[in-house]
């Protein structure tokens, strides 16, 4: 059993109507309880701050931020923002953190943790490169970590859905989540990908997605019966992209 007593503490807690008012914190096996022993040990907050930690539910902290690290090299060196440098020497207690816009695994964490951050989610993971994005999870320290898989222009999506196929899709969304080993469906621009391969896009909701014959409208729709289906805990999340603009 391990115990903290946490003393003159601002406390913020919306949900149970404290508006940072200074008060003592007692937890107990990591859980919040009454009162903890003599032997506790003591964190004396000196009237900082204190409040459930942060999470930030759209990040791209995994896997694709390695892109911007390769066309952006200069980064890891030199940041854009006069007076702070690019480098951070390991210490005792931190290793070596570099980059400003695309920071390495142990920046991203002390960063966040230094912000009152806890947990953060990657919004887009490639089934074909969940492990990477996994092992670089693995290096972020400090933070939990979460990721949502992206279905948006899948062939098998488009197929099911183009053949009314509603319990293979929930089927194939309940392997890919598995398999990839992610919190949610992520959408991004549905259809466009394929499109893409063919130097086009789709230009709005109504824009058939060649080879397939269904368009976007559809594969959100069936994503998100999919998500019902299946009872998933986080909603899909989606990004559409026109030829005008990006609406999320």
């Amino acid at each position: 059993m391990s115990e903290i007593l946490i003393k003159n503490a601002s406390v913020c807690d919306p949900a149970q109507g404290v508006n940072c008012e200074a008060m003592d914190i007692c937890i107990r096996d990591g859980k919040i309880v009454d009162s903890v022993s003599g032997s506790a040990k003591l964190i004396d907050a000196e009237g900082r701050l204190t409040m459930a930690g942060g999470f930030d539910g759209h990040t791209h902290s995994a896997g694709k931020i390695n892109v911007g690290r390769f066309i952006n090299p200069n980064d890891a060196r030199k940041n854009p923002v006069p007076g702070l440098s690019g480098q951070v020497a390991r210490t005792e207690k931190t290793r070596a953190q570099v980059g400003y816009n695309t920071p390495n695994t142990y920046a991203i964490g002390y960063r966040y943790a230094k912000l009152g951050y806890t947990t953060i989610c990657e919004a887009a993971i490639p089934l074909l490169a969940a492990r990477h994005t996994h092992e670089e999870f693995k290096e972020i320290p400090i933070l939990d970590k979460m990721g949502l898989s992206l279905f948006g222009s899948n062939w098998q999506v488009m197929e099911y859905i183009r053949d009314k196929e509603p319990e293979k899709l929930a089927a194939y969304i309940a392997w890919g989540l598995k398999a990839s080993r992610g919190y949610g469906v992520k959408i991004v621009n549905p259809g466009g990908g394929e499109a893409w391969g063919w130097g086009r896009n789709v230009s709005g909701l109504y824009d058939p997605v060649p080879n397939f014959d269904v368009t976007p409208a559809e594969i959100l729709l069936g994503l998100a019966e999919a998500n019902e289906r299946l009872q998933l805990p986080h909603s899909i999340h989606c990004l559409l992209y026109t030829s005008d603009a990006a609406d999320e």
